[in-house]
């Protein structure tokens, strides 16, 4: 681009010397537009390389969040199983320890009931 600037810019100093005012600011404006119009045309291509990256990272995002999210309901599955797993046991052992209670309350029992020997 620069290249054609030089170009251009000697195009313009050569018509300065032989053009009348007018002609040379059009043709200064011409310049200045091109020059002005080729900027943002490079502006839009590199918005438009980096709305594409962001589109990417986008994806990648959108896929990490669908793997966490499975994570998430297996670690849950896993704790909700482990949980109840510890409720039968606790209620498991409850229950031997009610029939360990009746155990030792039969046991004091017979005791009492039995005659002391001297």
């Amino acid at each position: 681009m620069a290249f054609s600037f030089g170009r251009q810019f000697r195009r313009i100093a050569a018509q300065a010397l032989t053009a009348d005012p007018d002609e040379m600011r059009a043709s200064i404006a011409e310049t200045r537009i091109t020059g002005l119009l080729d900027e943002l045309h490079q502006a839009i291509a590199r918005a438009g390389a980096g709305s594409t990256a962001l589109a990417k990272v986008a994806d990648q995002l959108q896929g990490t969040e669908r793997f966490l999210k499975s994570q998430k309901d297996a670690v849950r599955l896993q704790a909700a199983a482990e949980a109840d797993a510890l409720r039968r046991q606790v209620t498991q052992l409850r229950e031997r320890v009610e029939h360990l209670l009746l155990e030792n309350d039969q046991y004091r029992r017979t005791l009492s009931t039995r005659p002391r020997s001297q």
